[in-house]
């Protein structure tokens, strides 16, 4: 093999549960428990990222920091977050093919919640999530060393992000119930 060249791998995936197989309420956002989730990462070579996690209907949005870039760090962290929340607010969670997202089985079991994924390089069908993701990149943009950041600091922009009024909510934020 060529200096400087890496050699290449894949991760075996398997079948995955299709976005196209959401139920239609999903894309409707007439019910609460409907999740995206993604990975923010500073650079490709440092495994400490950013898992964001949003609801589709209240706009709510969750931020943690992973310690490394592996699927059973992010399962940790969406079991943390979604765990804390009752099983009615947990129906879907939506994904790309990333290979930290490959745990969807261990997620399904032990929450109750049924994953689906996305097509391979088609972003936009998990767009309520890249939006957010851009969001939080105004707070941190690229070249972030997100290993130098405190909990506090990103529990601030959790709730900035929470605090703003919506327009889709009737200029109200994901905090106020009455927006739903």
């Amino acid at each position: 093999m060529k200096k400087g060249m890496r050699k290449s791998y894949r991760i075996c995936k398997g079948p995955l549960p299709s976005i196209d197989e959401r139920p239609t309420e999903v894309m409707a956002r007439t019910t609460i428990g409907h999740w995206e989730d993604d990975s923010i990462v500073f650079t490709p070579t440092c495994p400490v990222r950013l898992r964001t996690t949003n609801e589709l209907t209240s706009g709510i949005v969750f931020i943690a920091r992973t310690h490394n870039s592996t699927m059973a760090d992010a399962n940790r962290i969406t079991r943390q977050r979604l765990g804390a929340l009752p099983p009615e607010l947990r129906r879907t969670l939506t994904r790309d093919r990333g290979s930290e997202n490959m745990g969807h089985e261990e997620l399904t079991q032990t929450l109750g919640i049924d994953c689906y994924f996305a097509h391979a390089y088609h972003s936009w069908e998990r767009g309520a999530n890249e939006n957010v993701n851009g969001l939080i990149r105004r707070f941190y943009p690229k070249g972030t060393d997100f290993r130098t950041l405190t909990e506090a600091e990103i529990a601030r922009v959790e709730y900035l992000l929470n605090s703003r009024p919506r327009k889709r909510l009737g200029w109200k934020t994901p905090y106020e119930p009455e927006s739903r």
